[in-house]
């Protein structure tokens, strides 16, 4: 009883620490790709990592809220070119909420 209670404890921390590794992995790729846009889709990409509104946003980089949506939409067009290879993760990201 006592080593099969062992055996979970070892097994959820070896699966705890798999899933913080491809976690952390997959912040990284997503956070090079998100480097790689323009200036103002980067700044605006960060933002709305961080849980700012389209609004919030607009009002910070003094921007319509039409251009953030804009300027939004084309740079998840092209982190989704920039992450193509990467399509495994994409629950993961998901879920992470990075888009």
């Amino acid at each position: 009883m006592v080593d099969e209670h062992l055996r979970l404890q070892e097994k959820d921390s070896v699966l705890f620490f798999r899933n913080q590794i491809i976690e952390e992995e997959t912040y990284q790729l997503v956070h090079k790709a998100v480097e790689q846009l323009p200036k103002q889709s980067c700044k605006i990409i960060q933002l709305s990592l961080q849980g700012y509104s389209n609004q919030e946003i607009a009002d910070q980089l003094n921007i319509s809220i039409n251009s953030v949506r804009t300027l939004k939409q084309s740079a998840y067009k092209k982190l989704r070119g920039i992450l193509k290879e990467h399509f495994y993760l994409l629950p993961l990201m998901l879920k992470m909420n990075f888009f």
